[in-house]
């Protein structure tokens, strides 16, 4: 295996993990939102704003796949058609590639002198040496590094022993083809970073522990999330990434930290996008200038999927601030609830 330098998907590589706990009961559904047809196609929703007139196409995404695998309905290539722009969590273009590996490998390591054994439990450092063994890959590789980096680079790496690979995620396909739309963040690499470097040292080695035990099952689990995505399934969508929820305080600390906290930041944003019908400035993420602006500008929103779903999911929290929010695809096998 390679790749212990490369950029890797950072908190989108945890989903996975999210799909290999205990199960729990589905999250329901907060605002009704328009359920629309059911179709065997990713989940998509279209958002209006009720004043300026504003259009969101939200789409959910996955941020692994393997090459030529994802194929996306008419309904999906047409919203992205007829949109002024696209919006990403963070830019991971071929061009920002080197600078979001340079801060990732910044963040991820740990000051002089600390080292990796001064804060995992002796448990939790003989499994990890046991791993790296197995794969005959040096502990001076990692002895540097903090837990959730080491998390990320492992996830990322069996994920690609799988045929999975960052290159072929839904948001960077867009991004390549974006054929001159603006391209907004919504996020920021260095924000992303700042949340897995505040979780709790307790949490990270939870998440370490629980990647290095379940290594052998990320297949299965990509397979299901992957499988689950393509065609729509919301509900079984919302089992595999929450499962963990209700399992203890440490879980639920890591949700409202990767999912419920980033979606209500996320939701704030997005609403501010659909009201520059006044001519103004907007930054977001890592500085994109937007406007002057007309009124009712539509935009094409790739975020991953785990993002979408459940009461506390962007289009929820949408329907909830008053905008008229309905899935335009998706639903084939899955419960219309949300």
């Amino acid at each position: 295996m390679n790749g212990w330098g490369e950029f890797t998907s950072s908190i989108a590589a945890l989903v996975v993990l999210a799909a290999l706990g205990c199960a729990t009961a589905v999250p329901e559904a907060g605002c009704s939102t328009q359920p629309g047809s059911r179709t065997s196609a990713p989940l998509m929703w279209r958002v209006d704003e009720p004043v300026n007139g504003g259009v969101l196409y939200l789409f959910g995404s996955i941020h692994f796949d393997i090459e030529g695998a994802s194929q996306f309905p008419d309904e999906v290539e047409a919203a992205y058609a007829r949109s002024d722009e696209l919006v990403v969590e963070i830019d991971v273009s071929d061009a920002a590639r080197a600078e979001l590996t340079a801060k990732m490998g910044e963040r991820g390591r740990f000051e002089t002198p600390t080292k990796l054994a001064d804060v995992l439990s002796p448990r939790t450092l003989e499994r990890l040496q046991e791993y790296l063994k197995e794969r005959e890959l040096p502990f001076s590789l990692v002895e540097g590094m903090k837990p959730w980096y080491i998390t990320n680079v492992l996830v990322v790496m069996e994920l690609r022993e799988g045929g999975y690979e960052a290159e072929h995620g839904v948001d960077l396909q867009f991004i390549r083809r974006s054929d001159g739309k603006p391209l907004v963040e919504i996020e920021s690499a260095d924000e992303q970073l700042d949340l897995l470097d505040r979780l709790p040292l307790r949490i990270q080695e939870g998440m370490l522990w629980d990647a290095l035990d379940q290594s052998r099952e990320f297949d299965r689990a990509t397979d299901q999330l992957i499988d689950a995505w393509r065609h729509g399934d919301e509900r079984t969508l919302r089992e595999l990434v929450f499962r963990p929820i209700g399992e203890g305080a440490d879980f639920e600390l890591f949700y409202e930290a990767i999912f419920f906290g980033r979606n209500e930041t996320m939701t704030q944003r997005l609403a501010e996008l659909t009201r520059d019908g006044n001519t103004r400035f907007v930054v977001l993420g890592v500085g994109h200038m937007l406007g002057p602006r007309r009124d009712g500008n539509t935009r094409f929103v790739v975020l991953g999927v785990g993002h979408m779903l459940g009461p506390r999911g962007i289009p929820s929290l949408l329907c909830d601030r008053g905008f008229e929010v309905r899935r335009v695809s998706g639903g084939d096998r899955a419960s219309t609830a949300n």
